[in-house]
């Protein structure tokens, strides 16, 4: 006789932050590097409406494409309400650019709405 056993799951932690990118400018460096400065507004709140408590830093995922933003820089300052990425992009090249954050657990939000510059 065979049994089934079903095992449930429990997630720990809910976490679904609210976060929106609020800017994305692109400028020339002097080295002819391209730069695109970003800001956002940290999350405060999770999607259920609950309170944000264990924010730990964000990572941010970009490329040349919308559908294909397969570079990403870990940030671990859950203060950060800004990011420049240097000079280390291609001058001309349009890019695409998204933000997730990451509690504690090292739980990711849902990618914030893609931006360009």
């Amino acid at each position: 006789m065979n049994k089934t056993i079903r095992v449930i799951i429990k997630r720990t932690a809910l976490f679904l932050a609210l976060l929106y990118l609020t800017a994305c400018t692109g400028s020339t460096d002097s080295s002819g590097g391209k730069s695109i400065s970003l800001s956002w507004t940290p999350p405060t709140q999770n999607t259920d409406g609950s309170a944000l408590t264990d924010l730990s830093g964000y990572i941010l995922y970009y490329g040349t494409s919308s559908d294909k933003l397969d570079q990403s820089i870990s940030l671990s300052n859950p203060g950060l309400a800004s990011y420049t990425i240097d000079g280390s992009l291609l001058n001309g090249q349009k890019y695409y650019v998204s933000l997730v954050a990451v509690n504690s657990l090292g739980i990711p939000s849902p990618h914030s709405k893609i931006v360009s510059n």
